[in-house]
């Protein structure tokens, strides 16, 4: 198990400090398309009514992260996402916008791995372990 945060990125923020998520609530937000990422508009919309205490007014939904990437650069919303899914593309997203992890108490989410116990894992099993072990030891 490991507790892992959410990242915002939007066009660049006028604000001094590190910015709340209810900073957030005039904006217009970015979802990910349902063939993509199942679930994600509801999960946004509970997560932007418990931590910001606000409804996010979604603009527009994308089907990969670089079609994001470009709507953010265009200035159509605001993405939120887990910490470890924009990991990799850091990069990208700063080079659209600012960047922020988001502070809120209670805003972090805990992440398990589960496997059948066996005397040999298959290697893309494994593989995936270390990956995600990595992924989870660096800053």
């Amino acid at each position: 198990m490991h507790r892992r945060s959410h990242r915002v990125c939007r066009g660049r923020f006028p604000k001094r400090g590190v910015p709340k998520l209810k900073d957030f609530r005039h904006d217009k937000f970015l979802s990910v398309h349902p063939e993509v990422g199942f679930g994600y508009e509801q999960w946004l919309r509970g997560f932007c009514k418990r931590f910001g205490g606000f409804e996010p007014k979604i603009a527009a939904s994308g089907n990969s992260p670089e079609s994001l990437i470009g709507m953010v650069a265009a200035g159509r919303g605001v993405f939120v996402g887990p910490e470890l899914d924009m990991r990799g593309r850091e990069e990208s997203w700063r080079s659209v916008g600012d960047f922020y992890l988001l502070s809120e108490p209670g805003s972090y989410f805990e992440l398990f791995t589960i496997w059948k116990k066996q005397s040999q894992l298959e290697p893309t099993i494994s593989k995936f372990i270390d990956l995600l072990f990595a992924e989870l030891k660096s800053p």
